[in-house]
């Protein structure tokens, strides 16, 4: 939880290294892009090791420093889970699927941070975490449902985190 909340404070700060898109973190540079004309998107960024192969059902590993920049530009893959539901259930007369069924992988250790453009005032944020629940059988945070553009771009002093 130390790092994820350095790599908020990194991306609010104006420690950029060539804009505010291009962010040096402790496992090293991530490049983002403007998801509206005023807020940053950051998404997909891998704060673990992949919990793949010895790996798994271990606690996570921090993510080791690379010099190759993340180019945090989409969602992650989804957290396997157990997807079946009934035409009872109420998945069934949504507008929408409530987990990302285009990819799942166990390498889905991923945060995505939302923030305005510029800062404004003091130069402080609230920073609004969420995460999903579902039981380990369904969601994530890899669906647009949960794009946090929309609250940033209402509000500009608030940074959206969600992450699995």
């Amino acid at each position: 939880m130390v790092r994820l909340s350095t790599f908020i404070a990194t991306i609010l700060s104006s420690t950029a290294l060539a804009s505010e898109l291009l962010i040096d973190t402790t496992s090293g540079p991530v490049e983002g892009f403007y998801n509206s004309s005023s807020v940053r998107a950051f998404l997909g960024i891998p704060y673990a090791e992949p919990a793949t192969g010895p790996r798994r059902f271990k606690p996570p590993v921090p993510k080791s420093r690379s010099n190759q920049t993340v180019q945090a530009d989409s969602f992650p893959a989804t957290c396997p889970g157990q997807y079946t539901f009934s035409n009872e259930s109420i998945w069934s007369v949504l507008p929408y699927m409530p987990w990302n069924t285009e990819s799942m992988s166990e390498d889905c250790l991923a945060i995505n941070i939302w923030a305005p453009k510029s800062k404004k005032g003091n130069g402080k944020s609230a920073v609004m975490m969420f995460i999903y629940g579902g039981g380990f059988t369904q969601g994530g945070t890899a669906i647009p449902f949960y794009d946090g553009t929309n609250l940033v771009e209402d509000h500009q002093d608030i940074v959206v985190v969600t992450f699995k």
